[in-house]
């Protein structure tokens, strides 16, 4: 009985754990800096609230976020040097 008790507990455990590791937490941002603190969350869903022109790069290295501009303008303007399309980040 304890061992059986024992396995349904670890593969509770197990289960929760493997839930809580693809939970994806969602974030609205209304400017730059909030932008860059959400994409360092694994497992971010990002929303913008308004138009975000960056000054410099995200750094969203080893992390899994999906930005959804939501009808808003994500654009960068890296040392005076706007982006040619206004939309994209590197």
């Amino acid at each position: 009985m304890r061992k059986r008790l024992f396995l349904i507990s670890t593969l509770l455990l197990t289960a929760v754990q493997i839930i809580w590791a693809q939970t994806v937490i969602s974030v609205s941002v209304t400017n730059a800096d909030a932008l860059a603190k959400a994409v360092q969350t694994d497992n971010a869903d990002i929303v913008l609230g308004a138009d975000i022109q960056l000054e410099s790069y995200l750094n969203i290295d080893g992390k899994t976020v999906t930005i959804d501009l939501n009808g808003h303008t994500l654009s960068r303007n890296i040392e005076g040097n706007p982006a040619s399309d206004g939309h994209v980040i590197y």
